[in-house]
């Protein structure tokens, strides 16, 4: 239990953020395919069991194509950008007027000794992977709910359309005269709306004035390129 708590709050390697970022589109993703997609009628296994089955094999894929990529580190855009341009290596090549591929090996010959515990500068290593992992938490987060909230949003759309067309019958669960699943199918697109909107108000990649993960993203990076002017500036 412990271990999950960790996972959930403060994931500290690569393969605790997937972990986590999985749970997160499970939980999102079982929520959706109740509340608009898989009716799951009893009395009708084969139908119920197709539709719970398709759903769970597109999730499996969107989890796939999620895990295979780090568009932070990689990609490009507004946080891209952001995230990319504090490195401790993009300082030095700067500075030396290197090329990006030598500046990376230049910085990570030494930050990689900084993985040992022993090492008197191994809690910036920590923190710099840490804050890295944060980052991309609630990127991703940002990049699902505002998808997942689009998503659900014209699921409700289609809903009420086909409610209140004369010629189309739909099966109760589906209706949005079924009393029970109009409230939660209208406030899940909504809830996810409005997180979005939290994470991207609290979390501003402003290079001037970041916020929020971005902020701390930055800080760790400004003290790791103070130590490397403060170690290694004279060699310029």
């Amino acid at each position: 239990m412990t271990h999950l708590r960790d996972i959930l709050v403060a994931p500290q390697t690569k393969q605790d953020l997937k972990t986590r970022n999985a749970l997160i589109l499970f939980v999102l993703g079982v929520v959706f395919l109740l509340l608009y997609v898989a009716d799951l009628d009893f009395t009708n296994w084969q139908r119920s069991t197709t539709s719970t089955l398709v759903g769970a094999a597109i999730l499996a894929v969107v989890q796939i194509l999620l895990a295979s990529t780090d568009p932070l580190q990689y990609g490009s855009g507004k946080y891209s950008s952001f995230f990319q341009s504090q490195f401790p290596s993009v300082h030095i090549q700067a500075r030396l007027g290197v090329s990006p591929v030598e500046a990376r090996q230049r910085w990570f010959s030494v930050f990689n000794q900084w993985e040992q515990s022993t090492h008197p500068n191994h809690r910036f290593h920590v923190t710099a992977l840490t804050r890295g992992f944060e980052c991309r938490a609630i990127y991703y987060l940002q990049w699902l709910s505002i998808r997942v909230g689009a998503l659900a949003f014209l699921a409700v759309g289609i809903l009420a359309s086909l409610t209140w067309l004369a010629d189309v019958r739909l099966p109760e669960y589906y209706s949005l005269t079924n009393s029970a699943l109009v409230a939660p199918r209208v406030i899940y697109p909504l809830a996810m709306f409005a997180l979005y909107l939290y994470l991207s108000r609290t979390n501003q990649p402003d290079p001037d004035n970041p916020s929020g993960v971005w902020r701390k993203w930055k800080e760790i990076n400004d003290i790791l390129k103070s130590w490397w002017d403060s170690n290694y500036g004279s060699q310029d």
